[in-house]
């Protein structure tokens, strides 16, 4: 039974919390709960991340590298940084409703540890740029709006 428990809790492919095992294998919550004490076996929350791929971390660190090779510091306050980011509408995450279980937090398997946030078709684009002398002001671009260099420069730019 107590193999059952620890299955469900750390290796299963769905997500189960004590109280649905509990449930579904007859036992009281404090059961479950002395179970996992003794295989020392701890409750985590699931941490928030966007998830970046290999290439593009590979390709992000060598444009940080060419970066501080090409410029000096005298260079910084002629910078003017500027970004993007799109805002979601979706179901807000509840941290203390997502848990993983296992014996420490890098035994956990990425996928069960953290939470992926998937893009939903309502959105909006937030745009914004920082320099030495201050930030301008937020730009927000209308919902399904696409982004290449020309409507970059006409309407984030602008």
């Amino acid at each position: 039974m107590a193999a059952t428990v620890v299955r469900r809790l750390t290796v299963a492919k769905t997500a189960h919390t004590m109280r649905s095992v509990a449930r579904d294998l007859g036992m009281s919550l404090w059961s479950v709960q002395r179970i996992l004490k003794r295989n020392g076996i701890k409750c985590y929350e699931k941490k928030k991340r966007n998830l970046i791929p290999n290439a593009q971390q590979e390709t992000r660190k060598k444009c940080c590298v060419q970066f501080r090779k090409r410029f000096r510091k005298k260079d910084i306050p002629s910078f003017l940084f500027v970004d993007e980011c799109y805002i979601t509408v979706q179901k807000s995450f509840n941290h203390q409703n997502e848990r993983c279980f296992g014996k420490s937090p890098e035994n956990i398997p990425d996928d069960k540890k953290f939470k992926q946030l998937p893009k939903t078709p309502l959105s909006a684009m937030v745009f914004a740029g920082v320099s030495r002398d201050g930030r301008t002001p937020l730009v927000v671009l209308r919902s399904g709006f696409k982004l290449n260099q020309h409507t970059y420069k006409e309407e984030c730019l602008d």
